[in-house]
């Protein structure tokens, strides 16, 4: 059985959109086009790997995103921690 604090995380990955929390459509621009970017790029470099060099890559890759999964997530309780807190200061105005 998942946490409340699981259930949250996973609700706020599903509904992960930059849109709805960053309103600046220059960023919301740079970032659609950066991640285009990102897998023309993947995809380029990978035709480019042997066999061998691909798999290394896509292992590495794998730990990597593994990783910031983890630090997604512990921002992620930071952020709650911090709303707490600040939810706590509410009643001392």
């Amino acid at each position: 059985m998942n946490s409340p604090l699981d259930t949250l995380y996973q609700y706020a990955l599903e509904s992960y959109d930059p849109g709805r929390w960053i309103m600046e459509r220059d960023f919301l621009r740079d970032y659609r086009s950066i991640t285009r970017n990102e897998e023309k790029q993947w995809d380029t470099l990978m035709d480019t790997l042997d066999a061998a060099s691909g798999a290394l890559l896509r292992k590495y890759m794998d730990n990597y995103m593994e990783r910031c999964d983890m630090d997604q997530r512990c921002l992620f309780l930071e952020g709650i921690a911090m709303g707490i807190q600040l939810g706590m200061l509410t009643h001392l105005v």
